[in-house]
């Protein structure tokens, strides 16, 4: 299946939400300020992390340990080393997915064409 461009431009804002936060700059609030829920919510199971790992909430992705560090705080700031660490995890782990998800792309054009 072809990920769609809408979706590749949820999944990158996702990316630049990450980054924020890695940089000190940005906040996670879950599901309030991912593009990619504010697209597929609550029809999660469109959502292309939820087509990679086959779970909803981002379970299994690195957000499941910075969810875990934080519990109940709604606003979400990376301010230590180890929360450094997860959001840098998971800012990479959606780089990577973003990647394959273009790569695919291309090889299903290729196929077609």
């Amino acid at each position: 299946m072809k990920t769609s461009k809408r979706a590749l431009t949820a999944l990158k804002g996702s990316i630049v939400k990450w980054n924020d936060i890695v940089n000190g700059d940005g906040v996670d609030e879950g599901p309030d300020n991912c593009p990619l829920c504010m697209l597929y919510f609550p029809d999660c199971d469109k959502c292309p992390i939820c087509i990679e790992t086959g779970e909803i909430c981002c379970e299994k992705t690195p957000y499941d340990e910075w969810e875990e560090y934080f519990k109940r705080r709604r606003k979400r700031r990376a301010y230590d080393s180890k929360s450094f660490r997860l959001a840098m995890a998971e800012r990479d782990w959606l780089e990577a997915l973003y990647k394959k998800l273009v790569r695919r792309n291309k090889q299903k054009a290729r196929g077609n064409a």
